[in-house]
């Protein structure tokens, strides 16, 4: 297969507005706080000022498509108007940063797995309900497909259902949605979500904030979740929940714990993790535990609700400091607040309970960001008529253009550069159309494959909608600073997309070169490419990050040998920065190399973990990222990537840098292939770009020819010495606008 890659380049241009009647819902609580000492001062996003895509259903899986929408897209926008969202497994995201995931029209995420009233009368016949859920009851064992288990709970269960569906491999143990790993300024709004139902066999939830921080899940919908509704674990930090309705139906069969949270204990005295605030949160029937489970860090229950029969509500575990303030208990709850240990601190501020009066508190609790609490009479009510997502368009983003300038920074002359921009805007003031024109030099479409125009129309979509990204090509002829606009027309307004470039022009004759790492040996840890003109280079080596070495050479069906890459310890789902293949180009004096392309084949080894993220940067410049949390094929299979180079920039030197994470220390990816392909000419060819302004002394123009030159004119060629000297450096003539 070939790998479609785009290049996402984001800019602030607009503002997103998320509305119910007349209130605006902006993030609040430990969400916007940038420390545990300073409140609302970190500006929350998600994203919203950035390239948006609305995705409808088809009916079928959509697993691919949101996570491709997600990696291309910083506003995930699921329009529930043909139905709901089915997920075959969960989706992991790693890294993912200003990204904001907005219900509109009832959106609704669900898991294709359920568990059904077969598979509870099969666990009912094993007295499932009755056996050990601890797993310092020593009573665990190993599955027939090898995993060991600690809860005798689990173990029977896991087992049942191998036994019941003939499948080892067990993949309804994923049947979640969303699964966020170190993750940043996320916003997950007015989403429904439901699960297969609670059971007990170590499986996912329907969404697992991992590690992350300044996290926003406001008015959505949790049912069902399979393992938990909404877990945040592993020293998750600064995240408001808000708004928000948690539940289990009589679809659930052992296991209706909602709300987990974990972290690691900081001995060093800086402040724990896990300040979470949970506003408005409303925790229905079927709910028996975990509501929230509590450790480490302040946890604040501002105006919640619980409505649920039996279990245990707040469930405070080590270290955790717990504010309830303005809350209400019905007197269905069998227990409000259960303390595990003893340094777990709380307070009780004006909240009710009409059931058993739980302990008096035991500590003032503070928070240190700004809030408002609602009269306690009128939580019930308020709850019940506002929690949980919304049915309506409730979104909206005015028409703009992400980014709002494209700069391709100082490239070579000639060229021919690729980018992408989102136009965008969504709700109740959507123009009908748009008209994108280009100027000479650069070509648009609305498909990386399709026929590239200078003049483009978009139309909007049941006058709520207008999207689609715009794939450009560009080439920068001559040299110096050169913008070439982009005009778009709208209904009733026009604004320009620039397209800038500082360009170096190059003359004389273009030399193919390539340079091949064929990787076919597997027994070196660093490998020479070869090249066809090797006197162009200077080297042309392969190194590796310290987590990786070469394994040993494999037969990869059609592909042929292939090298496999083994991590030296297992790699998490982030990406580390010690777990890279690194190929290095270094030009020899006197030439100039422009790389076009990178291509090479990869596969996985009997996993089905394994990803990769691919950058590649000139002279140690900001590199470019436009493979991110890709997953070769696997087996037999191998993919074939393809990745355009142009975007690389001026340089001596050229990295190309492979991540390689998400991968058991006994696994392994499989390179083969490597090659950079580009032009080779002489450094003598490239025009300088100096501006007069660079220049302290009085400076002379002088033509081609010699001839001086008193007037010079912007975007001409001249020859510039400065007086008192008789060296002379050939110029393009710029005029400083800044003056």
């Amino acid at each position: 297969m070939k790998l479609p890659v785009t290049f996402a380049l984001i800019a602030v241009l607009s503002t997103f507005l998320y509305a119910r009647g007349n209130d605006v819902s902006r993030p609040e609580g430990w969400a916007v706080c940038s420390s545990v000492d300073s409140g609302d001062d970190y500006e929350l996003t998600g994203g919203g000022d950035g390239s948006l895509i609305v995705l409808r259903s088809d009916g079928n899986d959509m697993r691919r498509a949101i996570y491709d929408a997600v990696m291309s897209h910083d506003v995930i926008v699921f329009d529930g108007i043909n139905g709901g969202f089915e997920l075959s497994s969960n989706i992991s995201f790693t890294s993912l940063s200003g990204k904001s995931f907005i219900g509109v029209n009832g959106a609704h995420l669900y898991t294709k797995f359920k568990v059904t009233k077969e598979i509870c009368d099969l666990l009912d016949e094993l007295n499932v309900k009755s056996l050990s859920q601890r797993a310092e009851d020593n009573l665990g064992g190993t599955l027939s497909n090898g995993s060991y288990v600690a809860e005798q709970c689990e173990l029977t269960v896991r087992q049942a259902l191998i036994d019941y569906f003939n499948d080892q491999k067990e993949p309804y143990r994923y049947s979640g949605v969303f699964d966020f790993v170190g993750c940043s300024n996320i916003i997950v709004s007015n989403l429904d979500f439901t699960g297969p139902g609670s059971i007990d066999v170590g499986g996912a939830d329907l969404v697992t904030l991992n590690g992350c921080k300044h996290i926003w899940v406001d008015h959505c919908r949790f049912t069902d979740g399979m393992d938990g509704n909404l877990d945040i674990v592993n020293n998750s930090d600064f995240v408001t929940v808000s708004d928000t309705h948690f539940r289990y139906t009589s679809r659930s069969y052992n296991h209706p714990l909602s709300n987990l949270n974990s972290g690691t204990e900081r001995t060093d005295g800086s402040p724990q993790t896990n300040n979470i605030s949970w506003i408005r949160c409303f925790w229905d029937e079927g709910c028996l535990g975990r509501m929230p489970y509590t450790v480490l860090g302040t946890h604040h229950l501002l105006n919640c609700y619980w409505d649920c029969t039996g279990g245990t509500c707040i469930d405070a575990h080590n270290l955790s400091k717990v504010l309830i303030e303005s809350s209400y208990f019905t007197s269905k709850v069998r227990t409000a607040l259960a303390l595990r240990d003893d340094n777990v601190k709380f307070e009780w501020r004006n909240s009710k309970w009409e059931g058993k009066m739980p302990t008096a508190g035991n500590a003032k609790i503070n928070v240190p960001y700004s809030y408002a609490a609602a009269d306690l009479a009128t939580v019930p009510s308020r709850i019940r008529e506002s929690v949980g997502p919304a049915l309506g368009s409730l979104y909206s983003k005015p028409l703009s253009a992400s980014p709002s300038a494209v700069n391709f920074g100082e490239v070579y002359a000639g060229t021919q550069l690729e980018s992408v921009f989102n136009i965008s805007a969504f709700g109740d003031e959507v123009p009908a159309s748009i008209t994108l024109s280009a100027p000479a030099g650069v070509l648009l479409s609305t498909s990386r494959d399709g026929e590239y125009v200078t003049t483009l129309s978009v139309k909007a979509t049941d006058n709520v909608l207008l999207q689609t990204d715009i794939y450009m090509k560009a080439i920068f002829s001559g040299s110096g600073n050169v913008t070439l606009p982009i005009d778009v027309t709208a209904d009733d307004r026009k604004f320009t997309i620039p397209v800038m470039a500082e360009v170096v022009g190059l003359q004389g004759e273009r030399l193919a070169a390539s340079l091949v790492w064929p990787l076919d040996n597997g027994v070196s840890s660093e490998m020479n490419a070869a090249t066809e003109l090797p006197e162009a280079f200077s080297s042309a080596s392969m190194a590796l990050g310290d987590k990786i070495y070469m394994h040993s050479g494999q037969m990869i069906g059609s592909a042929g040998l292939l090298t496999l890459f083994n991590p030296t310890e297992a790699i998490p789902k982030a990406v580390d920065e010690d777990s890279y293949i690194e190929f290095d180009v270094v030009t020899a004096p006197g030439f100039i190399f422009v790389p076009e392309k990178l291509t090479f084949k990869a596969s996985r080894i009997g996993t089905d973990m394994g990803y990769m993220d691919i950058e590649y940067s000139r002279d140690g410049g900001t590199p470019v990222k436009p493979v991110t949390g890709f997953q070769p094929e696997r087996g037999s299979k191998f993919s074939e990537i393809e990745l355009p180079l142009l975007n690389a920039g001026v340089g001596n030197t050229l990295r190309v840098k492979i991540y390689i994470y998400n991968l058991s220390a006994n696994k392994q990816l499989a390179l083969g292939d490597v090659k950079i392909e580009g032009g080779v000419y002489a450094a003598d060819s490239a025009l300088d770009i100096i501006a007069p302004d660079e220049n302290s002394e009085p400076t002379e123009y002088f033509d081609l020819l010699g001839r001086r030159v008193a007037n010079p004119h912007e975007g001409n060629i001249y020859l510039m010495r400065p007086e008192n000297s008789n060296k002379a450096k050939v110029v393009l003539y710029k005029i400083d606008t800044n003056k």
